[in-house]
């Protein structure tokens, strides 16, 4: 903003002969964005050089708030359900709604924060399995791996 309002300034305290190239050289900007910033000016004034947002304007792709409050509510009711479930169930449940695509419920659920973020190492959402230890020791023998065992020597016994 500092920048535009010492630019519009200096153009002010130049006159309307002013070489607007050559200040926007002095600058360090494109003719287009001087330009631009002028326009502004001479539409609105100061305000007018406000920072403006860069969100968008709409979201045509997003889904309406009726079906996201209502895809909320069936995962309350069964939390244990993932997105394909939930649509399956909502669309058996009330077939008149056009019901978004699974992915779509899934982006849903993780802005009300009702999804478990994954375990970078294993992939794996929510309760981790905890290594079972004996309190007594085994013989020594053999530990089971899979669908063999590996004997205290080293070979397999399947």
């Amino acid at each position: 903003m500092e920048e535009r309002k010492r630019f519009i300034e200096d153009w002010l305290r130049a006159g309307a002969a002013t070489n607007v190239a050559a200040l926007c050289r002095l600058y360090g900007i494109s003719r287009r964005t001087g330009y631009k910033w002028l326009e502004r000016f001479r539409q609105g004034g100061w305000p007018e050089l406000e920072d403006r947002s860069h969100a968008a304007h709409r979201q045509p792709g997003r889904i309406p708030e009726s079906v996201e409050r209502r895809v909320i509510e069936a995962r309350r009711q069964h939390p244990s359900w993932g997105p394909k479930k939930l649509r399956a169930w909502l669309e058996s449940k009330e077939s008149q709604t056009s019901w978004p695509a699974a992915s779509t419920i899934g982006d849903a659920l993780k802005r009300a924060g009702l999804v478990a973020q994954a375990d970078a190492a294993t992939g794996r959402s929510g309760t981790q399995s905890v290594a079972r230890t004996r309190s007594a020791p085994t013989s020594g023998r053999s530990t089971t791996r899979g669908s063999f065992a590996v004997l205290s020597d080293g070979r397999r016994r399947i």
